[in-house]
């Protein structure tokens, strides 16, 4: 009796006993939420500049090749220490705009978030670190390979000059004379290389931590 009702299109009994049951959908992971949006950048305006003190940008906000080379931007943070005008708003507007506080905090939040949604389980710390400053710390590497070439070319061009002076087949005119001027040239050209190089290589090392 159990079996008969198959003629009436419904399945009963050993049948429905036979049929196996289908598996529950899998339910999917719901997805992470998207990282938040970095803080935009402080408004720094005319009003701002003013109230600091300052008729306009000044410090690493407004940088040039040649501000950067000799760190003259520093000139004016100087003055105001010499005057005793420094106070904590005159140090605030020397900082660029994306060394704001909020703004480095969470740029380290999102590269952290980064290195954890990608599967890395261990030394999030150091690769979101990584992935920040990878740039400034391959830009110091090579300013200490530049500084120990000028190193080693202070040396050698001192060198070179020593053995000029003191060989007794030199002169004082043509091509002898010529050829002295060059190794002292060489040697002042390493020393003033030298000296900006070595102070490109401790900013960046400091800027970067």
């Amino acid at each position: 009796m159990e079996s008969a009702g198959k003629d009436d299109g419904v399945v009963t009994g050993d049948v429905a006993r036979s049929t196996p049951l289908s598996p529950p959908p899998a339910s999917t992971p719901p997805s992470p939420p998207p990282p938040p949006s970095p803080p935009p950048l402080p408004v720094r305006d005319a009003p701002w500049w003013r109230a600091r003190g300052f008729p306009g940008p000044v410090g690493l906000d407004n940088l040039s090749l040649w501000r950067a080379i000799t760190f003259s931007w520093a000139s004016p943070l100087i003055e105001r220490g010499a005057k005793g005008q420094f106070t904590e708003e005159t140090a605030e507007a020397f900082l660029a705009s994306s060394d704001d506080a909020a703004v480095r905090a969470a740029a380290f939040q999102q590269a952290y978030d980064r290195a954890k949604s990608a599967g890395h389980s261990g030394k999030l710390v150091h690769r979101a670190l990584l992935s920040l400053h990878w740039r400034a710390m391959l830009l110091q590497t090579l300013w200490l390979v530049a500084e120990s070439g000028t190193r080693i070319g202070s040396a050698l061009s001192l060198r070179s000059l020593l053995v000029w002076l003191s060989s007794p087949e030199r002169d004082t005119s043509g091509r002898s004379l010529r050829e002295g001027w060059a190794r002292a040239s060489a040697l002042v050209f390493c020393t003033l290389a030298f000296l900006v190089i070595h102070h490109q290589l401790f900013w960046t090392g400091m800027h970067t931590g």
